[in-house]
């Protein structure tokens, strides 16, 4: 009878509760760049709406290509390109215009020559639909110059540009005298400010578009079928998602080798001992390869067929080689051991096929396309990091449930294969303000791979501790959803549940009522010497310009002197600061910049 009553008061409010529930984003039905290709969300940008593909990933200010980036035709085009001048709805913070940056590199990006500039707009998060939720003075990087620098020397045009998924400090403000305060946003933090999603935080696999694996990407929550297996949980950095890698070795999960050997491991330390126990890396959907140390790159290499373009500064495929194909076609793997949850002793390992490792590069990298494994030997990654980039993100999810008193993490899970879900059969789940920890489903990994697998041999599995197994049950039956629903409204509408529920459900709803409040509460705190001394070389720069407070919430930060008043460009008139919005400025793309030599 309780149940019932459950069921039929949700279902009474269900018009509000469904106000709260996670909000994804739409995939693009084209794909992108000639070292992929990638999968893309679609945004649109400003008023009247200009539509952009882009990659999902970074913090703080989005990176967008500005128009006048391609005064001919150019292929950043292809994703769509930002016209600040068309909106009636763009700002700036400066008085006598936008904030400018001049920077020779971002690291990992092979991106130099960069001349951007910050504005601020209104974000649709879904392009297309009338009623979609906006995001209010959402902050942006829009470049105006740059291009991509091939090791050997070769330049190319900027492709894509990225969707930035919020920072530890989810808003940020600049105080101006005399006048209101020049706030912008980021999209979680935006979306849970207004009651629209069920927290600050988001779950993403951005599958892969060569095995058909769509993309999933939610706001305030995650797709349960995307999270295979164990989870990790850590806590994220400044603004980049850090982890120890413990190994690297080469498996088969189902059959028999396609190699000489069962698996091999040590592949991380081989030929190295500098890297000793653990090698820390950081997980980036805004880069493309596996940026790893050359003898890391070289002992998994020495295994396959490839040969190493050091013009390319990449391994080429021998598909020529009758081991080529058997690898690729075959559940063979590359695995990845982290620690799991900080633990010196547990470990989590992400298994990437091979299949997700056949890459190619297409115009204006090479003149044909050609095949490619994505290692990036980095011989020294100063100011740059180890990183796993989308190849990598192809095989696993990453989640972040961001805090404002930074005592939130992000996830790591193996993701699925082939065999996956559409969006029509996602078990969608929230991620709520106080949680620490998501939910896996009891899917196998195996089995989402077991249509496109060619088996040598036999089809057994090959428990040898690498691939993930199925756990238990978690993925939520008719009642326990209810009760997810129940406790999202709990967030919602928590005093109004006080008038009609028994009293132990009124205490569950104020718990969840100061979970919101906990989690947007105004903390400013001043950035300490350690602070800076930790942030990347980027951002020191950045924080050294300004001179400027953390804030985790709504409060002040210094700000010089000659920023003056806002700016509005010609295209739309100047308008005033909405007092019930609750933006703030945001910092640059976590791209960290560095000066060329010479």
């Amino acid at each position: 009878m309780i149940e019932l009553f459950y069921i039929l008061f949700c279902l009474a409010f269900l018009p509000t509760v469904l106000a709260a529930l996670p909000r994804s984003l739409t995939w693009s039905s084209k794909t992108y760049g000639p070292d992929g290709p990638w999968q893309a969300v679609s945004v649109a940008i400003g008023t009247p709406p200009q539509k952009l593909d882009l990659f999902p990933g970074g913090y703080y200010s989005s990176r967008v290509f500005g128009s006048s980036l391609c005064n001919t035709e150019c292929d950043a085009q292809n994703a769509g390109v930002f016209n600040p001048q068309s909106s009636g709805t763009v700002a700036t913070s400066f008085a006598t215009g936008p904030g400018t940056n001049n920077i020779s590199f971002y690291y990992n990006t092979n991106i130099f020559g960069i001349n951007s500039s910050l504005y601020y707009d209104t974000l649709r998060v879904v392009p297309d639909a009338p009623d979609t939720p906006t995001v209010p003075l959402f902050a942006l990087e829009v470049m105006t110059a740059g291009f991509n620098v091939l090791p050997g020397g070769k330049k190319y045009s900027l492709q894509v540009g990225g969707l930035a998924l919020g920072a530890q400090d989810p808003n940020q403000t600049f105080p101006r005298a005399g006048l209101p305060n020049w706030n912008g946003t980021a999209l979680p933090s935006s979306l849970f400010e207004q009651g629209l999603v069920p927290s600050n935080s988001y779950g993403l696999h951005i599958g892969s578009a060569t095995m058909k694996i769509p993309g999933s990407l939610y706001i305030g929550g995650y797709d349960q079928t995307r999270v295979l297996g164990p989870v990790s949980v850590q806590p994220y950095a400044f603004n980049w998602l850090p982890i120890d890698m413990v190994d690297i070795e080469i498996g088969t999960a189902v059959g028999n080798s396609p190699f000489n050997f069962t698996s091999r491991s040590g592949l991380l330390g081989e030929g190295n001992a500098t890297i000793g126990s653990h090698l820390e890396v950081h997980v980036d959907s805004e880069v493309p390869y596996l940026y790893l140390p050359q003898s890391t790159c070289d002992a998994i290499a020495s295994n396959l067929p490839v040969t190493f373009r050091k013009d390319l500064g990449l391994y080429l495929w021998n598909t020529s080689h009758p081991q080529y194909q058997t690898i690729i076609s075959s559940p063979a793997y590359l695995g990845f051991s982290f620690r799991q949850n900080g633990s010196i002793t547990e470990r989590i390992t992400i298994n990437v096929p091979f299949s997700l490792l056949n890459l190619t590069l297409t115009s204006p990298i090479v003149d044909l396309p050609v095949q490619y494994f994505p290692c990036r030997p980095m011989l020294d990654p100063a100011p740059a990091f180890f990183s796993l980039g989308r190849a990598f993100l192809q095989a696993a999810f990453v989640g972040v449930a961001w805090q404002t008193n930074h005592t939130g993490g992000w996830f790591l899970a193996q993701a699925p294969g082939p065999n996956t879900p559409t969006a029509a059969g996602a078990v969608v789940n929230s991620i709520r303000p106080s949680d620490r920890f998501i939910l896996p489903s009891n899917r196998s990994w195996f089995d989402s791979w077991s249509s496109t697998w060619t088996p040598i041999g036999n089809n057994v599995i090959n428990h040898n501790g690498t691939a993930p197994t199925p756990t238990p049950s978690t993925e939520l039956g008719p009642i326990a959803k209810v009760f997810d629903v129940l406790d999202i409204l709990g967030i919602v509408t928590g005093g109004l549940l006080g008038l009609f529920v028994l009293t132990g459900v009124v205490v569950f709803c104020l718990g969840r009522r100061r979970d919101r409040k906990n989690a947007s509460m105004k903390m400013e705190t001043k950035l300490t010497e350690q602070d800076v001394e930790e942030m990347s070389p980027g951002n020191r720069y950045y924080f050294g310009l300004i001179g400027c407070t953390r804030d985790g919430g709504y409060g002040p930060r210094e700000m010089d002197a000659a920023h003056g008043d806002m700016y509005v460009p010609s295209a739309g008139p100047p308008r005033e600061m909405d007092s019930t919005t609750r933006p703030s400025e945001m910092e640059g793309s976590r791209r960290h910049p560095h000066e060329m030599p010479g």
